[in-house]
């Protein structure tokens, strides 16, 4: 997806001051079209191959790169990794291959920090939001809805003013919520608010405490999350029935009733 004409007039005004930021050397005008071009050509690349589902843009997303080892944020994968976890390129988009089909990725609120020299080459911070959604079953997983946040982004890019050139040097993030996406999980569907006199979600917990059901109505849970031995008791004690209805290497679908 090419970003459209309105992006880029929004994005390019964010990028106009080049030389009032740039401490090193000032840029001529004809330069800063040069890096504010570069700058939106790796943005609009990044949001059609970070979404790696085959070797082309596997190898697409790479070229991004200024090398296979550059440190990319994990968090983003949905693949159980910390927010604090990085991974290098080559091996983020192994994982982005294996493990998430029919991704889409979505950026927004692009901003330029400030530029500096450096060896040559121009090194500019790039923030933004960043959101992922993928199908796997009939599930439809959304980073967005499972944390209500999107995912602060910053790329820091080099520049190369005489090959016009630039590439990702590393990729850093963050998501301001606690929560921690599972590698393996069940999926629960909310249940009635109540069943006869027994109320399940009072019941329903993960490792204790009371699941969250997002907009969709369903909650995300560990693979053991629903296995506590207080939630077994509970479960037999009034006869509680668990239905899978949907399954894949990934999580099982669930839901309860009696």
């Amino acid at each position: 997806m090419k970003i459209s004409l309105v992006k880029y007039i929004l994005i390019s005004l964010s990028f106009l001051a080049f030389s009032a930021t740039v401490s090193a050397q000032e840029l001529t005008n004809v330069e800063t079209r040069k890096v504010n071009a570069m700058i939106l050509d790796v943005i609009d690349r990044y949001e059609d191959f970070a979404g790696v589902y085959d070797e082309e843009t596997e190898y697409e997303f790479l070229r991004l790169f200024q090398s296979p080892d550059a440190p990319v944020y994990a968090g983003d994968l949905l693949l159980g990794y910390r927010h604090d976890e990085t991974l290098p390129a080559s091996e983020y988009a192994v994982k982005m291959l294996d493990f998430t089909p029919n991704l889409s990725i979505r950026v927004s609120k692009v901003r330029k920090g400030q530029a500096y020299f450096d060896s040559g080459l121009l090194y500019v911070p790039i923030t933004l939001k960043k959101s992922v959604e993928y199908t796997d079953g009939n599930l439809i997983i959304s980073s967005d809805i499972f944390y209500d946040k999107l995912f602060d982004l910053t790329l820091l890019l080099a520049c190369d003013l005489e090959r016009e050139r630039c590439k990702i040097c590393s990729i850093e993030g963050s998501v301001d919520s606690d929560k921690v996406f599972p590698m393996n999980f069940v999926v629960v569907r909310r249940p009635a608010s109540s069943t006869g006199k027994v109320n399940l979600e009072s019941i329903l917990t993960d490792n204790g405490k009371p699941l969250e059901y997002n907009s969709l109505d369903y909650a995300i849970v560990s693979e053991d999350g629903l296995d506590s031995p207080e939630v077994q008791e509970m479960k037999y004690e009034v006869r509680m029935t668990q239905n899978i209805v949907d399954s894949t290497f990934r999580h099982k679908e669930i839901e309860f009733g009696f």
